[in-house]
């Protein structure tokens, strides 16, 4: 399988009786601005989150996000542990 054959993005169906589900599209290399203004290739990748709006506060589950991308951002190994 090459990079072009991931799924770069889907929305998950919530369960019923479930208070979220998340949604992580493939990584793929993607034009950007840097800091300082040039353009470079950047990894990056979807991420969606359904919530059930009864259970989880949408504050919390953007906060939840917020957090995730910073892990992801700055210490992925962690996440296989």
């Amino acid at each position: 399988m090459c990079s072009s054959d991931l799924v770069s993005s889907f929305d998950a169906i919530l369960p019923p009786g479930q208070g979220s589900i998340l949604a992580i599209g493939g990584a793929r290399p993607t034009v950007v601005a840097t800091a300082d203004g040039l353009l470079g290739v950047k990894r990056q990748m979807q991420v969606n989150i359904t919530c059930d709006h009864r259970i989880i506060y949408g504050a919390d589950a953007a906060g939840f996000l917020k957090d995730l991308a910073e892990v992801i951002e700055t210490n992925p190994q962690s996440l296989t542990l």
